[in-house]
């Protein structure tokens, strides 16, 4: 049978439509056209033909057929649909975005019509208005991957990734095997802090195209932020082999080989990058940092422009500044060194505030007062209770660059004890146990949540540990939780790191720390958090049941073998010597002490605050009575209330 007859009466119309649908795009063409040559001016054939004639390339008949469909029917909303979609292929965005919108303001109800819109906005680069179009799209057309394809596009470009990620998420539901789509969900879900989930789909998608390097490098930072230091670096290395001309990737793995205590490798790879590209700011600043610019006066001449050119990028300007300033630090330029850190500090401090990320002093004294008011020792004791009765945790806390690191790593070196190094986890079983419920105090959490987040941190830790009697958390911060600590985990222990506030607010204010801190930028705020701190410990000493002991750096400085038995000793185990090695261990180091503790106990970094005497009024301000009052020689490490080298236990 000749397969354009008309069977019982079916009209050409509707035979060319079913073979469009079937895919038989030349015989539905054949009548398309056979009816345009009966009637030239009938509106569905020509809106019909102009999307096969698109889909073939042929862009200016396209839109002449479907601007004559409209001629003919101006309010005929698929044709306005296909007439933008001609327009975009055209370069016409703004009058495909603009009959896009009349086709959805005709037929609220065509998926096609805010998809199309959504495509023209992103092509004008108005991504807030693609985002809006693509969510109605979206409610249209729930199974078009094209449609969250867009829209994850859209929130992309306005930094929206929480709902970026979901959309795409939704897209790689709908198409696993997409490769550019389980990248850009990982890459969604990196934005997020999600780096464990990212670095599962990085790898599938590296299996899948080992050759890519996309993912390689994707993985390589997923896994560089969930402390696989190991597994970044192998990456980055897998990277560097299809991408030996990569500066940024070379100075990537710098910062895996100094966590894994490799300087002299990570010192050839920021050389290799400052090869490849001999201004980056970054790398050279690394190399300040790092003590090896020596005299080299082109690089530290290249730093200073850097700092003091306000029309260089703030984050290079951060970068010149804290490599400078480590640079005269090291070699005794000590006024120098405070300026360059200052004035980083001065710019650092600038763009938190413009973001809103400021100290917020009155706020800390709240949740301290907060903490002071609805912790005693008697309902710590009651409500412990209910806790999980494990000894596995271990906290180390205090002011960061107080001796935590050391101390970690002292313990760590134990075959009997495992460092989790500095994790959020504690936060985060708060946050869930007080299910979005403002000010829940920890003594009213339902006991069934409460035994099964504590289990479960429990079960995570041993997996962490692998056996280990004891495991750590060394989040400085908290000290700020050792009350809910105190009830979640009754029979955990903590380790509270000393040092003299001078030289521990000093180091604050030198160090670029990866997570914004407000308050280190400006030494007045360093000396007012440091105070808040004393006071919240104040506290603890009273109230806590928790198992106590505060360490001094200087004592541990002093006598590195007693101080350190007497911390084993703390955590219930044997003596091992091992401990005293601790600077040997092949053990990844993820702080700002990563140096230090690659090397035998050394006294150089105390009484440092002293080089700086003159430039600290406000710090020493601040602090007041929390420091000795003297000239300088020969001061102590104690505290206004110390409690020594004293253990407690409960």
């Amino acid at each position: 049978m000749d397969q354009d007859a008309n069977p019982g009466g079916v009209d050409d119309l509707q035979i060319a439509i079913a073979h469009h649908q079937a895919g038989r795009l030349s015989d539905a063409e054949r009548l398309y056209l056979k009816i345009l040559r009966e009637n030239p001016d009938e509106p569905d054939a020509l809106n019909l033909l102009s999307v096969i004639v698109l889909e073939r390339g042929e862009i200016a008949r396209a839109v002449e057929l479907a601007s004559h469909a409209l001629r003919q029917d101006p309010d005929f909303p698929d044709a306005l649909v296909n007439l933008a979609r001609a327009q975009r292929a055209a370069g016409d965005f703004q009058a495909a975005a603009q009959n896009a919108a009349r086709a959805e303001a005709l037929e609220p109800e065509l998926g096609e019509a805010p998809l199309m819109h959504c495509r023209a906005l992103l092509d004008l680069k108005d991504h807030a208005a693609a985002a809006e179009a693509g969510e109605r799209a979206a409610k249209l057309l729930p199974a078009r991957f094209d449609v969250y394809d867009y829209l994850g596009q859209a929130l992309e470009a306005l930094n929206d990734w929480s709902r970026a990620a979901t959309v795409y998420e939704a897209a790689h539901d709908l198409r696993p095997e997409r490769f550019s789509m389980t990248v850009r969900l990982a890459i969604a879900l990196l934005m997020v802090d999600e780096p464990g989930t990212a670095a599962t789909l990085f790898q599938e998608a590296a299996e899948r195209a080992p050759n890519e390097l996309r993912p390689i490098v994707g993985l390589a930072v997923a896994l560089q932020r969930k402390f696989d230091i190991p597994g970044s670096a192998a990456a980055c290395r897998r990277a560097l082999e299809l991408a030996p001309e990569r500066a940024d990737l070379w100075l990537m793995q710098v910062g895996n080989l100094e966590a894994l205590g490799n300087f002299e490798e990570a010192a050839a790879c920021l050389n290799r990058s400052l090869e490849l590209e001999p201004g980056n700011i970054e790398a050279l600043g690394e190399l300040g940092k790092m003590g090896l610019l020596g005299s080299d006066a082109a690089r530290i001449e290249r730093l200073r422009e850097a700092l003091n050119d306000a029309r260089v990028a703030p984050a290079h300007r951060l970068y010149a500044g804290y490599g400078l300033g480590a640079m005269y630090d090291k070699s005794g330029a000590y006024d120098e060194a405070f300026a360059c850190f200052k004035l980083a500090n001065d710019l650092a401090r600038a763009g938190l505030a413009s973001a809103g990320n400021v100290f917020d002093l009155d706020e800390m004294r709240e949740n301290v007062d907060s903490r002071i008011g609805g912790f005693n020792r008697a309902l710590l004791v009651e409500a412990g209770a209910k806790g999980n009765p494990s000894e596995v945790p271990v906290f180390i806390v205090g002011m960061p660059r107080s001796g935590t690191t050391l101390v970690e790593q002292i313990v760590a070196n134990h075959p009997r004890v495992y460092t989790a190094h500095e994790t959020k986890d504690i936060h985060d079983i708060i946050t869930r146990l007080d299910d979005g419920r403002k000010d829940l105090h920890p003594a009213l959490w339902e006991p069934v949540p409460l035994r099964r987040e504590t289990m479960a941190h429990i079960n995570h830790l041993q997996d962490l540990g692998g056996g280990a009697e004891r495991v750590i958390d060394k989040l400085p911060d908290n000290i700020m939780h050792l009350g809910h600590i105190a009830i979640m985990f009754p029979r955990a222990r903590v380790i509270v790191c000393r040092r003299d506030l001078r030289d521990v607010c000093l180091s604050c204010y030198f160090e670029n720390f990866s997570d914004p801190t407000p308050w280190s930028l400006d030494l007045a705020d360093c000396g007012a958090r440091a105070r808040e701190i004393e006071r919240m410990l104040a506290h603890w000493r009273e109230a806590l049941p928790l198992r106590m002991m505060e360490v001094q750096y200087a004592s541990l400085v002093a006598d590195l073998e007693g101080q350190s038995r007497r911390l084993i000793d703390f955590l219930g185990l044997e003596w091992d010597p091992a401990c005293l090695d601790y600077y040997k261990a092949d053990r990844t180091v993820l702080t700002l002490s990563l140096r230090q503790v690659r090397k035998p106990i050394y006294s150089s970094s105390m009484g440092r605050w002293r080089r700086y005497r003159r430039h600290l009024g406000p710090l020493l301000a601040e602090l007041g009575d929390l420091v000795p009052d003297e000239d300088g020689e020969g001061a102590s490490e104690r505290a206004a209330t110390p409690i020594g080298d004293s253990d407690r236990t409960a």
